[in-house]
């Protein structure tokens, strides 16, 4: 039985702009045309595809409606991330 606790046990994850980029890549669609079916700019989803910013709740809304996955779940991967960035910075203080 491994005694570390749960978060020290978990493996890094992934920004949920990469988990959208390939979700694009899985329905061949362009940022640019995604950006224009969700009336969201431009450079702020590229923001969010670079992993610079966070999953807000309106593109987790689009992406829900554009490619599929629950708004919570991009949300929800969006706060994984997030705890595992803070814990990363934890550990090396």
């Amino acid at each position: 039985m491994n005694n570390k606790p749960i978060y020290a046990q978990l493996e890094q994850t992934e920004h949920p702009g990469e988990y959208l980029m390939e979700a694009f890549d899985a329905q061949d669609i362009t940022p640019e045309e995604f950006a224009e079916r969700a009336e969201i700019p431009l450079e702020e989803l590229k923001k969010s595809l670079a992993c610079e910013t966070a999953m807000t709740a309106e593109l987790a809304i689009e992406a829900e409606r554009i490619v599929g996955g629950s708004a919570r779940l991009w949300l929800n991967l969006d706060t994984a991330y997030r705890l595992w960035l803070a814990r990363q910075k934890r550990r090396s203080e």
